[in-house]
């Protein structure tokens, strides 16, 4: 009934080994490669920073500051004619504790969605890099550095940049 020998003598594969990653290039990038990525996100920040003063205010943000405020005094607030559930208030609650470091709520929400998209870059390398080896992981870095949406959202107070944060990062566990 064929083969004889010993199993156990086989050569074999740690489950790591068989990723995509090990037959095409190595899973973890040189430090070359990590300066390009830190060197990515820098200018990504810095042209996001750039451009945060020029996004176009959106109604729902001083709804989100409200909130943040009415967390900040010890109360809950409801956008008069809305419905409780429409404006959660995890968004606002976050843009509550950076507002006390920085007290200007507006200033605190705005830097936080800068640092929640600059944050993003990583993750996105580190899916892509899992996925498809280092150059992949790169280029979908440098996707999401220069979309144009994702620019713009990172300036706005807004809970899109933290969220897709949150999203991408629950990829990562």
């Amino acid at each position: 009934h064929g083969d004889t020998r010993d199993l156990h003598s086989l050569p074999t594969r740690r489950s790591s080994d068989l990723s995509a990653n090990s037959f095409s290039e190595s899973a973890h990038p040189s430090w070359a490669g990590w300066r390009g990525l830190i060197a990515l996100a820098v200018v990504a920040t810095v042209v996001r920073a750039v451009l945060a003063p020029y996004a176009i205010y959106h109604p729902d943000s001083g709804l989100y500051l409200q909130l943040a405020d009415a967390l900040r005094q010890g109360r809950l607030y409801v956008p008069q004619g809305s419905v409780l559930g429409l404006y959660q208030p995890g968004y606002s609650f976050v843009v509550m504790l950076f507002s006390f470091v920085i007290s200007n709520a507006e200033i605190a929400a705005t830097i936080l969605s800068l640092v929640a998209s600059a944050a993003l870059l990583p993750l996105v390398y580190w899916v892509g890099r899992e996925v498809g080896g280092p150059r992949r992981g790169f280029l979908a870095a440098l996707v999401v550095a220069a979309h144009p949406g994702l620019i713009e959202y990172s300036g706005l107070v807004l809970t899109e940049s933290l969220f897709i944060l949150l999203f991408v990062g629950t990829l990562v566990l």
